[in-house]
């Protein structure tokens, strides 16, 4: 009794999944009777094009994921070659972007050194292209906190500019 349950039964699930215009048409799978967007009797070009459009007509979701794919890699190719270049041929824009001033060596001097001295040894040094006096502090006004930038000059500094007598930070 059991075998034969087990026998209606699947032989009734199987023929639940047939679609009813399935079964009236006799389990013929191949017929559509949806629109035919691209008839082949009236199409004008080719047979092969045809039977392409009415491809893509019919499985368009999947040529729109794929699209979106390859979209998705031409993003993230385009996004790695610019950041590949930024980073690694060409940086002087992210360092331009940080707002402060790259040096090859920076030298902090003691409370009690002269400036002016301290420069002109440095500045003697063979290799030496430029020296420039460059310090920023913190500086607390009417409660805001403030970062204050002192130079002798800021002609001098290659990324740090002032436009107009305004200090910016590009």
């Amino acid at each position: 009794m059991a075998v034969v349950v087990l026998v209606a039964w699947r032989s009734a699930a199987a023929a639940a999944k047939i679609l009813p215009v399935e079964a009236l048409r006799g389990g013929i799978k191949s017929h559509s009777f949806k629109k035919e967007h691209f008839p082949l009797e009236r199409t004008r070009g080719s047979l092969s094009m045809a039977l392409g459009l009415k491809s893509m007509a019919f499985n368009r979701k999947m040529y729109l994921m794929v699209g979106i794919i390859f979209a998705g890699i031409a993003f993230a190719s385009a996004f790695s070659i610019i950041t590949w270049w930024n980073m690694g041929i060409n940086d002087d824009l992210v360092l331009k972007m940080t707002g402060y001033e790259i040096s090859d060596i920076m030298v902090y001097k003691a409370p009690h050194e002269n400036y002016e001295e301290l420069t002109e040894k440095i500045g003697a040094m063979e290799g030496v292209r430029k020296v420039s006096l460059y310090e920023m502090e913190s500086l607390s006004v009417e409660g805001e906190l403030l970062s204050c930038y002192v130079s002798d000059d800021f002609g001098k500094l290659e990324m740090v500019e002032v436009y107009e007598g305004i200090f910016q930070i590009r």
